[in-house]
């Protein structure tokens, strides 16, 4: 989960998607709060990851 928090700050959007797909798709409960930050703070290619993970619910 660690690898992945680093990697929500990629500079690259490609790396933030990929890793907002990865934490949202292993369901842990460790991850929703890294998810929900970014989708507060408005990375809109990290929120359209999250939002096409079956996930997307329990997160926001």
């Amino acid at each position: 989960m660690n690898e992945l928090a680093d990697l929500l700050t990629d500079p690259k959007p490609e790396a933030r998607v990929a890793a907002a797909k990865a934490i949202a798709y292993t369901g842990n409960p460790q991850g929703v709060p890294l998810l929900r930050f970014k989708t507060r703070i408005g990375d809109r290619n990290a929120l359209y990851a999250i939002a096409l993970t079956p996930n997307f619910s329990r997160i926001v």
